[in-house]
């Protein structure tokens, strides 16, 4: 939502946000308002100046030297000219500040103003009866709405005002708006890995996991907080070259310990050919584990210097690795999931975690969170052979 904030100035007069009508990179073009009431004529409620600005050498906007145009001679002329988006746009600009005027005359002190439609005003009129109707008939929107409004109050500058009205609500209805948007979001997660379980698009994963990031933490029997995506870890030589980037840098929120999580995609084959009785590790997945581990000794070895040049509060004991790859459905049978397990329960310092396991995770919360796990939804652990 578009904001408009008023500083009076006298009993008359008040002055708001200069309003910018073109950019470039070291020039533009704004709109200096002023809200006045006029006494000669109350519509006739804004006026402004139109200012050239340049970027100065720290980076800030600076006003360009005026032109007197009183003092024109004879033959010279100004142009200013406006395309036609400039001319739209100011001409909103100044109808809302119009509106203002004409509801609330000249504000005393500071105040903000949020601009809503005629929808969003009907929406906030609409008693309990409506509003059912309205998820009824179209809970998607509505979701989508609570989501934008969430989204909204946890970006305002000042929340008092908002905090006072919750505080106001029952601590029933709090929990189970709470709970709403917890379940919500967990579903949301499921939702995509349900049509995007043959997405082989790296780059997609790192962005839904970047977007969902409690869904990594579920790998975890401690709290972990993710700390940055594609984070450096040192690695580069002599000529400025070769660094390492690992996908998730984590840490323990108790223990401040570093966690590299390495991410592939669900189509990441886990095993390769059979030899024998058994299966080989695929090349992809061995070749992770060699990764991954070159990533803990790179930061290992240059924590010192990289932490001294961070912002971050982590250390490194011996930092665990976790590998998210591959999908578990695809060993279809005993051999396969004895070979695989075989394999990553013997890895010393590094976890390997399926996407569907990762996920089965995050059903099992889902299921928790709405009242129980059922029959069909629970681990055992014979499903898995040894």
């Amino acid at each position: 939502m578009e904001e408009i904030k008023l500083s009076s100035t006298s009993r008359t007069s008040a002055i708001t946000d200069d309003f910018v009508l073109r950019e470039k990179e070291t020039v533009r073009l704004i709109f200096r308002p002023i809200l006045v009431d006029n006494a000669q004529n109350q519509e006739a409620a804004v006026k402004g100046t139109f200012i050239y600005q340049r970027k100065s050498r720290n980076q800030q906007w600076e006003d360009h030297k005026t032109l007197n145009l009183s003092q024109l001679k004879s033959g010279e002329w100004v142009k200013l000219a406006l395309n036609s988006a400039e001319i739209l746009n100011l001409y909103r600009h100044l109808g809302d500040l119009y509106k203002i005027f004409e509801r609330e005359g000249i504000p005393s002190g500071r105040s903000r103003f949020v601009l809503a439609d005629e929808g969003l005003i009907s929406l906030i009129a609409a008693d309990e009866s409506d509003l059912t109707q309205l998820l009824n008939r179209e809970p998607g929107n509505a979701s989508a709405l609570l989501s934008r409004l969430l989204y909204w109050l946890s970006r305002i500058e000042n929340p008092t005002q908002v905090v006072e009205s919750l505080e106001q609500l029952e601590i029933n209805s709090l929990q189970q708006l709470s709970g709403l948007v917890g379940i919500t979001t967990l579903r949301s997660s499921l939702e995509i890995w349900e049509h995007n379980k043959y997405n082989s698009d790296e780059e997609f994963w790192q962005n839904i996991l970047s977007k969902y990031s409690f869904i990594l933490s579920q790998i975890f029997a401690h709290p972990v907080v993710i700390v940055k995506g594609k984070a450096y870890v040192g690695g580069k030589d002599m000529a400025n070259i070769g660094g390492n980037l690992v996908d998730f840098l984590a840490r323990n929120d108790v223990s401040k310990n570093a966690v590299l999580i390495e991410i592939k995609t669900p189509q990441t084959k886990l095993l390769g050919s059979q030899y024998r009785s058994v299966y080989s590790i695929s090349s992809e997945l061995s070749g992770t584990i060699v990764q991954v581990s070159n990533y803990k000794r790179s930061l290992e070895h240059e924590f010192f210097s990289l932490e001294s040049r961070s912002e971050f509060d982590i250390e490194s004991f011996e930092p665990p690795c976790v590998i998210v790859a591959g999908n578990y459905a695809e060993l279809d049978n005993p051999t396969m999931k004895k070979s695989f397990e075989l394999f990553r329960s013997r890895l010393q310092g590094i976890e390997i975690i399926t996407y569907d396991e990762l996920f089965g995770k995050v059903r099992l919360l889902v299921n928790l969170l709405e009242g129980g796990i059922s029959d069909s939804d629970a681990i055992y652990d014979d499903e898995i052979p040894f």
